[in-house]
């Protein structure tokens, strides 16, 4: 396992998106019913696009099952099996936004209470579709978005500062090798 040096700054994985593929991920994405559904779609395809084959490539995921109901809600949810031992079985909802700051996470409530879309672990990507750019800069967990989020009655949204985030997308893959989050509700 290599070392992380405590002077140097956290490096959040970065991703382009190669120009063709977000030119076909904009026209599947028009199907959707509404210019929300649509633009969702999009946002949530591009990060998708991204992180499926960075899971595989960087921490030898095997396995994806991908949920998703982008004509209702924000996010992903991504069951990832590998055969190390580390992440097994677990569900990673990653939720996209365009927004340029990255103050909060916002997870639609249905990642939260809906007990068959319930994950372990929530990722914060920022995508910026005008340059085909999608960053994974933050995490939490469910336990952590459940103690330090405040609900938004008008979106149904619970939202949860940065400064409450992990940063650091290695730790949640340590702290898995190790077995010190949460054990997953779902099956």
């Amino acid at each position: 396992m290599a070392k992380i040096a405590m002077e140097s700054p956290i490096q959040q994985p970065e991703f382009q998106v190669p120009d063709r593929e977000a030119d076909d991920l904009w026209q599947s994405s028009q199907s959707f019913g509404s210019p929300w559904s649509r633009w969702n779609a999009y946002l949530n395809s591009l990060s998708l696009s991204i992180v499926l084959p960075w899971l595989k490539a960087e921490y030898g995921v095997n396995s994806v099952t991908v949920f998703q109901d982008w004509e209702h809600m924000t996010g992903s949810a991504i069951k990832v099996v590998n055969s190390s031992g580390t992440l097994q079985q677990k569900w990673l909802i990653l939720i996209p936004s365009a927004a340029i700051d990255r103050d909060e996470l916002r997870v639609p409530e249905r990642w939260i209470k809906t007990p068959n879309q319930i994950g372990d672990y929530y990722l914060a990507a920022s995508v910026n579709p005008d340059e085909l750019n999608v960053c994974l800069w933050a995490y939490t967990t469910r336990m952590e978005l459940e103690q330090k989020s405040v609900f938004d009655e008008c979106d149904r949204a619970y939202s949860i500062a940065a400064e409450d985030l992990f940063q650091d997308l290695h730790v949640l893959w340590v702290s898995e090798q190790f077995r010190l989050q949460e054990r997953s509700r779902l099956i």
